[in-house]
């Protein structure tokens, strides 16, 4: 037996590196065939696949030293060649995993230690050059990806244990995370991944700047001087300070929410990052907040028909 392991191991180091690479022009659509056919059946099995193989080379080596047929001759030498292009796409695929994810740690780290960064900045994960097969997906999503996405369902939790109205839209604990999970099982590759990432993420993001947005209008609002004398005469408003403050930014951002271009969705973000430096800058001495308490008393409307204001 000893034999069998040091011809097939000689012989598999020489195809390490050459691989299908040297055979013949005319024999490569087939080989592409059956590459991708075997690829197929072993996405997630490699490592069974390449041992099975090897044990069913080392079964064939042992009839040809019986039997001597050319036929098992020309078979162990293709079969050594697909043993030695499995074992090469396997040892790559771990080295490029493990490699993969010691540099996105160290650079994970280099960031946060560099900037100062408390967790505030949600970012995606790095791309990946080789994204064809499945099996790097799953690599990728579990070991690479895994940190961002975690970041995504932590920042949806804090979403929703917040007193936020109607954000997120969905009111079931859990809801929204399950949704967006929903949508990253969705990834057929790490590029599909990848853009599937940056949408939930941008979303997200809208989200949240909604969220500090309509905290920073319910608390001005809640501190108004006049706030009893509102309530005495907008009686519909009473209580509703954080559902007034979400439709009022709704009907800000409506003109350009249509989430499939591109362009509405960055004049959105910008729009709401300009609201809340106004706030941040000027309070209630703000263009929005104004707008917003004009919103709230029916300003415009009791101006109309001559009835007192707040």
């Amino acid at each position: 037996m000893i034999f069998p392991v040091v011809y097939i191991g000689a012989i598999a180091v020489s195809f390490l590196f050459v691989g299908c690479y040297d055979v013949p022009q005319r024999s490569k659509p087939a080989l592409k065939l059956i590459k991708r056919e075997l690829e197929a059946m072993t996405t997630h099995h490699s490592f069974s696949f390449i041992l099975i193989l090897f044990f069913f080379i080392c079964l064939c080596i042992f009839f040809y030293r019986r039997k001597g047929h050319f036929c098992l001759f020309l078979l162990i030498h293709f079969l050594l060649l697909l043993f030695s292009y499995f074992l090469r796409s396997f040892l790559f695929e771990t080295l490029f995993t493990l490699v993969g994810g010691i540099v996105t740690a160290t650079s994970v780290i280099h960031h946060n230690v560099s900037s100062g960064s408390s967790g505030s900045e949600l970012s995606g994960p790095p791309p990946l050059e080789s994204s064809s097969s499945t099996e790097s997906l799953g690599t990728y999503r579990n070991i690479i990806a895994a940190e961002s996405e975690a970041q995504i369902y932590q920042r949806i939790q804090a979403l929703e244990g917040g007193l936020y109205y109607n954000l997120p839209p969905q009111n079931e604990p859990g809801e929204y995370a399950g949704i967006v999970r929903a949508h990253f099982d969705q990834a057929i590759t790490v590029d599909h991944y990848l853009l599937i990432f940056d949408k939930e993420r941008f979303d997200l993001q809208l989200l949240e700047g909604k969220a500090i947005l309509q905290d920073k209008l319910f608390e001005l609002m809640l501190n108004q001087p006049n706030l009893p004398r509102i309530y005495e005469i907008c009686l519909h408003n009473q209580g509703d300070i954080r559902k007034e403050a979400y439709s009022f930014l709704q009907e800000k951002v409506e003109p350009f929410s249509d989430p499939e271009v591109a362009a509405q969705r960055d004049r959105m973000s910008q729009s709401l990052a300009s609201f809340t430096q106004q706030l941040n800058e000027h309070g209630r001495n703000s263009e929005i907040y104004q707008e917003f308490y004009r919103e709230f008393t029916d300003e415009n409307f009791r101006r109309s028909l001559g009835l007192p204001l707040p």
